[in-house]
């Protein structure tokens, strides 16, 4: 690209406040990984020299632990079409923002709309695959995050997206000090529940795995194992931020001399396993393998972008805790194999990087054909539906009011010195009542 080029596409118009160059609408902020790509492709596309931001569609929101290189911008629903900051590409980034985007761009002509598409989105949420294609229709030109959601979406609804992978972020996973382990092999999970990220089948599979006594499980995120799984040595860290010190003391010792975020723990384990049963990227198996870890990861679609089996991976079909189990075991036996998968995954996640997220992604938007101009029926069609679903919306202000109060006196409590110091206690009582 020339740098007339460049310039060019940073201009502003004459006669006309300065846009942004991209606006990133997200439904909400909090500790997601589809919310944290979208505000790290804004950062890298800010180093890179583009004027980016993200709005977000609540008035009141849990911040999260992020450094951003700017600052979002706040706006209802109801507000987005009327208060939008001038912007050249409007951007939606889940389908329930489709619509809003749409419709949004029609009061500010010229603005070019895109989307931005982490996930099979018809494959789980609050609305089935035929709401989510027409979401696609109202904003055809879209990026993904990898190669097989792309050819997804294609073969399913017809619209071709830009593959345009997401990072591990080499600057925060990396390889960290290993202590000593007395020749344990330290094993480390996220525990979700939802049914796309394959929990059912993870718990089996480390009960089974955990039988070698070379075996070391920890476990991390906000789900606990159920009181009905088949019980196995481990420890759980609970939630974890991407960098976060601040952990109740019971449990600074799941990984003993380290500091509890996730990146220090996937750093200090050699294995890290994700059974999910589907999913666009897969970004826990490019960060352990960024931190140093062989990783054990399902044949769930986006993985496909960065893992190959017996090269940087183990790779085994979904639903199936014992083929999970048996990986687990091969990588716990076998030294040099583990070795090997580890230092190649460790290459591989190199070369993912923001800086590349960033570069395909403004190469994508100056693709972008001008704005179409739709007709009288058309923009009639939009007016009414954003009309019905920011209606929709301002019923439900209040809850999410309340909700985020909740949910951030919850997290107080859980970072109190109290909470701390009676969880001991809480979890002895569960122990004792169970019997």
């Amino acid at each position: 690209m020339s740098q007339a080029h460049a310039e060019g596409w940073l201009e502003p118009p004459d006669d006309a406040p300065e846009p942004l160059d991209v606006l990133f609408v997200l439904p909400m902020l909090g500790v997601f990984g589809g919310v944290a790509a979208v505000l790290e492709t804004a950062n890298a596309l800010i180093l890179e020299g583009v004027r980016a931001g993200v709005a977000v569609l609540e008035d009141i929101s849990p911040e999260i632990d992020l450094e951003l290189f700017f600052r979002p911008v706040r706006l209802p629903a109801g507000r987005l079409a009327s208060d939008l900051p001038p912007c050249r590409v409007l951007v939606a980034t889940a389908y329930q923002t489709s619509p809003l985007v749409a419709s949004a761009a029609l009061e500010h002509p010229g603005t070019r709309t895109a989307y931005y598409v982490q996930d099979y989105e018809g494959w789980f949420g609050g609305e089935s695959p035929e709401y989510v294609a027409r979401t696609y229709d109202l904003v055809p030109r879209m990026t993904t995050v990898t190669s097989w959601l792309a050819d997804e979406i294609e073969k399913r609804h017809g619209h071709r997206p830009t593959p345009v992978p997401i990072s591990a972020d080499p600057e925060t996973f990396y390889p960290r000090r290993r202590d000593e382990k007395g020749g344990k092999v330290r094993v480390a999970a996220m525990l979700r529940w939802e049914e796309r990220r394959g929990g059912k089948y993870l718990l089996p599979a480390l009960a089974k795995a955990a039988k070698n006594p070379r075996v070391e499980v920890v476990l991390f995120g906000s789900q606990d194992v159920p009181q009905d799984a088949e019980p196995f040595p481990h420890r759980h860290a609970g939630v974890l931020s991407r960098d976060d010190v601040d952990r109740p003391e019971e449990l600074r010792d799941a990984v003993p001399g380290e500091d509890p975020g996730v990146a220090k723990l996937l750093g200090t384990v050699d294995v890290v396993v994700d059974p999910s049963v589907f999913q666009g990227f897969g970004l826990v198996g490019l960060e352990g393998m960024a931190s140093g870890a062989a990783c054990v990861l399902t044949e769930s679609g986006g993985i496909r972008e960065y893992a190959v089996h017996g090269d940087n991976a183990l790779i085994v079909p979904t639903r199936d805790s014992a083929a999970l189990a048996e990986a687990v075991l091969a990588l716990v036996e076998d030294d040099a194999l583990r070795e090997r998968l580890a230092k190649a995954g460790l290459e591989t996640a190199r070369r993912f990087t923001w800086k590349k997220t960033a570069c395909r992604y403004r190469e994508f938007l100056e693709s972008l054909p001008p704005a179409d101009e739709p007709t009288r029926r058309e923009r009639a069609a939009l007016e009414l539906l954003y009309l019905e679903l920011t209606r929709q919306t301002k019923g439900h202000a209040a809850l999410e009011h309340e909700i985020a109060s909740l949910r951030g006196t919850l997290h107080s409590i859980y970072r109190s010195t109290v909470w701390r110091a009676l969880s001991p206690y809480w979890k002895a009582k569960a122990k004792f009542l169970k019997r």
